[in-house]
């Protein structure tokens, strides 16, 4: 959740609204300054030089704040803010669920001119935070359809890899789109996938990044945290914005 308040901090509309703040702190005080000292206790109840030195003071920090607030913006990149998001995911699914095994949610960036979806971080049950390397082409995988269709993408029920491997690698073949040779090169075989698409703050047509949610289970469980996951993961939308 914290990740979630520090890309809220840092998003342009915030430091906007910091920056308004700041100017109507600046002219209340110009305002306290020019008329007597009787007209402002009376409108106020407290003295002038009160009112002027707390207008001060909250013009200053709005205006630090907003100073601070877009340096840090410039240095962050969108990943910062999925990893907040990406870590929150994982916390609704996981939590302090010690039986809970085989989760991992990981949050993908279109990188190559917006031909790959590249994972920027990962979440595992049992491990954390780790890294991972792994990408997937528009319209390949769940991750790719989600974010090459607009819309949530989920698929259960795969076979048991460890029961029957070849079965699982043609049916994830034909539902998911990813090529046999990629297939049998993963180490890890989910049988799980919820893939869900964050669009941009300006153009909801658009897709910005995605999140996605595997399991080794044949489903990812609880319909509540599934509802819960996709609610916050819609209302993300703030985190990025196609014209900045």
């Amino acid at each position: 959740m914290l990740g979630l308040i520090r890309a809220l901090l840092l998003h342009r509309t915030t430091i906007l609204v910091g920056k308004l703040a700041g100017l109507l702190f600046v002219a209340l005080t110009a305002v306290a300054a020019r008329i007597s000292g009787q007209e402002v206790k009376a409108l106020t109840g407290r003295s002038q030089a009160t009112v002027i030195v707390v207008a001060a003071c909250f013009a200053f920090v709005f205006q630090a704040y907003c100073a601070a607030a877009e340096d840090l913006a410039r240095q962050r990149a969108p990943s910062k803010a999925l990893r907040g998001l990406c870590e929150e995911v994982y916390r609704i699914f996981c939590g302090r669920d010690a039986h809970v095994t085989g989760i991992r949610v990981t949050a993908f960036l279109p990188r190559f001119f917006g031909r790959r979806l590249v994972s920027v971080s990962r979440f595992s049950q049992g491990v954390g935070e780790e890294r991972c390397g792994i990408w997937f082409k528009v319209g390949e995988g769940t991750v790719g359809m989600a974010y090459q269709l607009n819309q949530i993408v989920s698929q259960d029920n795969f076979p048991d890899p460890i029961i029957d491997r070849e079965a699982y690698i043609k049916d994830a073949h034909a539902r998911s789109k990813i090529s046999r040779r990629r297939l049998e090169k993963i180490h890890v075989h989910s049988r799980s996938f919820l893939s869900m698409p964050i669009r941009y703050f300006d153009e909801r047509s658009k897709a910005a990044a995605v999140i996605c949610l595997d399991s080794s289970e044949p489903s990812l469980g609880s319909e509540a945290k599934r509802t819960r996951t996709t609610r916050l993961v819609e209302n993300a939308t703030f985190l990025f914005c196609r014209n900045p």
